[in-house]
């Protein structure tokens, strides 16, 4: 059997291009204007549903289109079109991005069966709750009753046990898949969001238990504290300890490397060198330190003979009884 031959798509002239990009953010571009009148509705503007005289002041940020606009979205479809309207500014992006806008009769058909059947669910659900707050508009919107009203009917003259709640749950769910179709949102994708949070949700943890611990080393001040130069200074002063900081050191094979401090030991005449790593908890920082060590040891000076290290994280200070051993051992 010969393969069927699948029609190779011509690539898009300028103007087909250019008219794709200004589809895409017209798209995006009116829901974006739709927002913003929303955000600054007053249900005193006149509207499609309130008659004004000519001296009455448009309080709404786009005038007297946005208070028509605020006002038909809010009468019409309410709450559900304000979540649908994100629908056409995907469809713009992609417009913008790909010059492309794949199964778009579906997709548009899909779109208006789920603002239809999420504003039904909005009204059957939340209508009763709403109305307790006297709001200068109606949240869930005077159309979605057109769809609402005759479904509940129906499922009534049925007399099934729990009839709400299955007309709700189907309504519901052919509102999501009609609004993962109708804006392109595939099931891998919610996967790959869903992966995303977690793992959001998970470094903030993290970040919490992180920020507890060290909070609880702050408050052992007594046996751990995070220490700098001034204070290792102070230190090997009050021990009677030369030092030379961050001396210049050229060794062979290698350019010239900085410790943090060059020691003696006056009574045997013996130099040290002392290295304070205090990001450990840094994979990069941690590299580096490894590798400066490394270069100490291809040099003949080694760790726990001529080269001394301390270190710390964010985590965990430095010990200070070890760090007076560690002195006490090699340099006194």
């Amino acid at each position: 059997m010969g393969k069927k031959k699948t029609k190779k798509e011509q690539p898009k002239s300028w103007w087909q291009k250019l008219l794709c990009e200004l589809i895409g953010l017209s798209l995006i571009i009116f829901p974006l204007l739709i927002y913003i009148s929303l955000i600054s509705y007053n249900a005193a503007d006149p509207s499609f549903n309130k008659a004004a005289s000519d001296d009455v002041v448009v309080k709404n940020w786009l005038g007297t289109f946005g208070s028509h606009s605020a006002d038909f979205v809010l009468s019409s479809f309410g709450l559900a079109f304000i979540i649908y309207l994100l629908v056409p500014i995907l469809w713009g992006l992609g417009l913008v991005r790909f010059q492309a806008f794949a199964e778009y009769k579906m997709r548009i058909f899909a779109w208006i069966v789920g603002l239809l059947c999420f504003s039904a669910f909005l009204d059957l659900t939340c209508s009763s709750f709403l109305g307790r707050f006297n709001l200068p508009y109606n949240l869930t919107g005077e159309w979605s009753r057109s769809l609402s009203r005759p479904l509940n009917n129906y499922i009534n003259m049925l007399n099934f046990s729990y009839n709400t709640i299955l007309l709700e749950g189907i309504v519901l769910f052919i509102s999501i898949l009609s609004f993962n179709f109708a804006a392109g949102i595939t099931f891998t994708l919610w996967l790959h969001l869903t992966a995303k949070i977690g793992n959001l949700l998970k470094n903030c943890t993290l970040n919490i238990l992180n920020l507890s611990k060290r909070i609880a080393n702050i408050r052992n001040f007594s046996e751990f504290k995070e220490i700098n130069p001034s204070y290792l200074q102070d230190k090997l002063l009050n021990k009677n300890i030369p030092y030379i900081y961050e001396p210049a050191l050229r060794l062979e094979n290698s350019k010239a490397i900085y410790p943090d401090f060059k020691l003696l030991n006056v009574r045997t005449r013996k130099e040290y060198y002392l290295e304070h790593f205090g990001m450990m908890d840094n994979p990069e920082y941690c590299k580096s330190a490894i590798e400066k060590i490394e270069i100490y040891e291809n040099n003949n000076i080694y760790l726990g003979e001529q080269l001394l290290v301390t270190m710390e994280s964010s985590l965990k200070g430095i010990n200070l009884q070890r760090l007076d051993l560690l002195i006490n051992s090699y340099l006194t």
